[in-house]
């Protein structure tokens, strides 16, 4: 069986992947295709919850109302 140390020691390992993962996709944000950009954005817009979508959403409406405050 598996103890509560093991457990953590997992947990950890799991979380620090997590971030590297996330940091190794920060730095390659500038290099990848718009179809790539489009996959990853959506793969992480289905882990969020209703509260980190609506900030989403929000954040594109004021993108697009700043777009057109250019013109």
């Amino acid at each position: 069986m598996t103890n509560h140390n093991d457990m953590e020691h997992i947990d950890k390992k799991i979380n620090e992947v997590a971030r590297d993962n996330l940091n190794a996709l920060s730095d390659s944000v500038t290099h990848l295709k718009e179809e790539q950009l489009l996959h990853e954005i959506h793969d992480m817009l289905e882990s969020c919850d209703k509260k980190e979508l609506k900030k989403i959403l929000r954040m594109l409406v004021d993108m697009h109302h700043a777009s057109f405050e250019e013109y």
